[in-house]
């Protein structure tokens, strides 16, 4: 498992450092591979992930904490909060398509997460996120 998170890792930050942007398929793949992290490690159902994807967001301990997890992965939270300026600096590497929208909802998101519960934070955060554009949420 150690491995397998290494290798994940050091895929974010190869792109991250050419800041060369992933089409929709490796986009896809990306936040498929953090899907298969967090939810084991959080024992959440696909059936809550997919409600989420279709705007249900159940206020429930283990949908915020995969939430946290998700950001945390994806190296967009800092301290229990969600970091706008290093989800800001991953835009270059998703498909061009998708930038200009995730910029505009992360700038209007990025304070949504108030208080001291990083899940709590998290799930705020990716519900604005959601509700700002929801033809372009592709948080695994």
């Amino acid at each position: 498992m150690r491995k397998f998170l290494f290798l994940v890792s050091c895929a974010f930050m190869l792109n991250k450092i050419e800041a060369t942007p992933m089409n929709e398929a490796q986009l896809q793949n990306a936040a498929k591979l953090i899907k298969n992290v967090c939810q084991p490690k959080l024992k959440i159902s696909d059936k809550v992930i997919e409600n989420m994807h279709n705007g249900d967001f159940a206020e429930n301990e283990k949908l915020m904490c995969y939430l946290e997890c998700v950001f945390r992965m994806g190296q967009m939270m800092k301290n229990g909060k969600f970091d706008e300026k290093a989800a800001l600096a991953q835009i270059p590497t998703l498909p061009p398509e998708r930038q200009q929208p995730t910029k505009d909802s992360i700038k209007k998101c990025a304070d949504k997460g108030q208080g001291d519960d990083k899940c709590v934070a998290a799930f705020e955060t990716a519900k604005c996120i959601y509700f700002d554009n929801p033809q372009n949420y592709f948080l695994p």
